[in-house]
């Protein structure tokens, strides 16, 4: 198997040997969250929201859940466009379009399977969702049931749970190690240029590791399952007719 390292690795590759498909899948999230920086409203030092106006909190929380449905067809693409580079972008959209309610199914049964194990104590939830992570997936690659896709995920990890959670933790670590500096240079051009600009570079640079993640998660997927031990039931032998004996 590979390390979290060469994944990580083999997902950049993959996004800049196709650079052009990627921009324009996180092109309209990325515009979206720029639009969110500009009107996010200010905190103050209890961490409480100061509004402007009642019609500057609807505008931010409709931008938000436009923005939400944005980023979930762009990684619905976006993964789509990771197991088939021929695709355009157009073509991707159209056929996120045509699995959404799959996905939004699928996120329902996790959510609640998830919920359900942490309020029963019956399985901690980490260890859950670290098993699960990979059903996404199984439903938008393989065509499988939201349900499916699910005990899918978990026969992916069994027997390999603190690999999976090591090589995950590793991606965090190695994301932070590439994206502090990223964002400290970003906080100095704001105090040199404008924060309004820095908070949308920042907007974008978020979008961008979105994308890193789940073609990041696809390069282990696929790493999980050429290393996974499949029994592949043989189909039985047709029957050779024969033909009658010749009579005298």
């Amino acid at each position: 198997m590979k390390s979290a390292y060469q994944l990580l690795k083999d997902a950049f590759s993959r996004i800049f040997a196709f650079p052009k498909t990627y921009l324009q899948i996180i092109a309209i999230p990325a515009a979206i969250a720029v639009v969110v920086s500009y009107i996010e409203p200010l905190t103050d030092l209890e961490g409480n929201y100061i509004w402007n106006s009642s019609i500057h909190m609807y505008q931010y929380i409709a931008v938000m859940i436009v923005f939400s449905i944005a980023s979930m067809f762009m990684t619905i693409a976006g993964i789509l466009v990771s197991e088939n580079t021929s695709m355009s972008t157009g073509e991707a959209y159209k056929a996120a379009l045509s699995k959404v309610l799959s996905y939004i199914a699928m996120v329902i049964v996790f959510s609640l399977v998830i919920t359900i194990a942490f309020i029963a104590l019956i399985i901690p939830a980490l260890w859950l969702s670290i098993s699960l992570m990979f059903a996404s997936y199984f439903l938008l690659l393989r065509n499988a049931s939201a349900v499916d896709s699910i005990k899918m995920s978990y026969s992916l990890v069994k027997g390999r749970w603190w690999n999976v959670f090591g090589k995950t933790l590793m991606f965090w670590l190695l994301y932070c190690v590439i994206a502090i500096p990223v964002y400290i240079i970003l906080l100095f051009l704001g105090i040199l240029v404008s924060d309004g600009i820095a908070y949308a570079l920042m907007s974008i640079a978020s979008v961008f590791g979105s994308l890193l993640l789940f073609v990041f998660m696809y390069e282990f997927f696929l790493d999980l399952e050429k290393t996974q031990s499949i029994q592949v039931q043989a189909a039985p032998a047709a029957e050779v007719p024969v033909a009658p004996a010749a009579t005298v």
